[in-house]
């Protein structure tokens, strides 16, 4: 979420606000929570070098659900781990102070998620993960808070080259989720390199290197990608690629 129009002046990994991701097609954005001198902002692990508040990034996406009623967002939030403590109650208590969002947030109660379809039908259109360490009111999390990886299997994400992301064995491991015994509901990819490098993204975020990947990962560790994490959203084609990718298993189904 550190953008270079955003105002952010180092390690910024994408170009455009992530407004403009919503718009562009992008469902799902990644946020790391910073406790910057007793405030909770947006920052990319560093404060004072780029945020983005919480009330104004919430508002907005309450702004684009309103807009566009039949879409649904999925937020992952990461708790900063050098810029701590995060209380998970306080950023809930900023969402609240937003009006319509809270009502908007789904509660997974166990068994199957719902399709999208069910989750606009209800309004339930915003999906809220988190994790990394962080805290809860009497260590209850609030209603709508779901960690990432009691539901999620992620693969690696540290690779420090286009080589590494094409070592599939490798860049295609899990190594964060429900557990070797457990059946994850969904899989998250990681498609990018560290540090960010937007010369890197022309070619991880192309067609050709990113259906590639997806496709290795899924026949690797037999399941269906869900979620993409990627650097400069605004290089590529990662929106259309996983729009029709989501089409045709629609129509398969």
């Amino acid at each position: 979420m550190s953008t270079e129009e955003g105002g952010f002046i180092l390690g910024y990994n994408h170009y455009l606000a992530l407004e403009k991701a919503l718009v562009a097609g992008y469902r799902g954005l990644s946020l790391d929570v910073c406790n910057c001198n007793g405030i909770l902002q947006f920052c990319h692990n560093v404060c004072d070098l780029g945020e983005r508040m919480p009330n104004e990034v919430f508002s907005n996406t309450v702004q684009f659900l309103t807009d566009f009623p039949s879409e649904v967002i999925v937020l992952f939030i990461e708790a900063s781990i050098d810029r701590g403590p995060i209380s998970w109650t306080e950023l809930y208590n900023e969402m609240a102070a937003v009006d319509g969002f809270v009502d908007m947030m789904y509660v997974h109660d166990g068994g199957q998620w719902p399709t999208m379809r069910e989750m606009v039908q209800k309004n339930s259109r915003i999906v809220v993960f988190y994790f990394n360490p962080g805290t809860c009111d009497n260590d209850v999390c609030p209603a709508g808070f779901h960690y990432l990886y009691d539901y999620a299997a992620e693969t690696v994400f540290d690779s420090a080259s286009l080589n590494d992301l094409q070592n599939y064995e490798y860049s295609c491991t899990v190594t964060r989720g429900p557990g070797i015994n457990a059946t994850a509901d969904f899989f998250v990819v990681n498609n990018f390199v560290t540090p960010p490098d937007p010369s890197a993204a022309e070619i991880s975020n192309s067609k050709d290197f990113l259906a590639n990947r997806l496709t290795k990962c899924a026949n690797i560790q037999k399941m269906r990608p869900n979620f993409v994490y990627l650097d400069f959203w605004s290089i590529g084609v990662t929106a259309e690629l996983v729009q029709y990718a989501n089409a045709q298993y629609a129509e398969s189904g």
